[in-house]
């Protein structure tokens, strides 16, 4: 479980180590995790609201992430390029 403190940029930064840096994959699917925001009318006391690990059911031969892999989901709630929770009010 994820406490108060957790920082997002220390938790990128650890993705990145395991599975490659964010925008240079050349695919949405071979990224480090996909990034979510969570969706409410009032401000978190946290950064990271959720983070769920990468699954792979059937991973290539050769070590590369199967057809059917999952990547990591981190869901945010920080302020980022579209505010606390988007350009809009609910």
């Amino acid at each position: 479980a994820l406490d108060d403190t957790f920082d997002f940029f220390e938790l990128l930064r650890r993705l990145e180590q395991r599975g490659g840096l964010f925008g240079y994959s050349g695919r949405a699917d071979r990224e480090p995790a996909r990034l979510g925001q969570h969706v409410r009318l009032s401000f978190s006391a946290r950064d990271v609201v959720e983070f769920r690990e990468a699954k792979d059911e059937t991973p290539a031969k050769d070590g590369a992430p199967g057809k059917d892999r999952m990547p990591a989901r981190v869901t945010v709630a920080n302020l980022g390029l579209m505010g606390p929770e988007g350009p809009m009010p609910l």
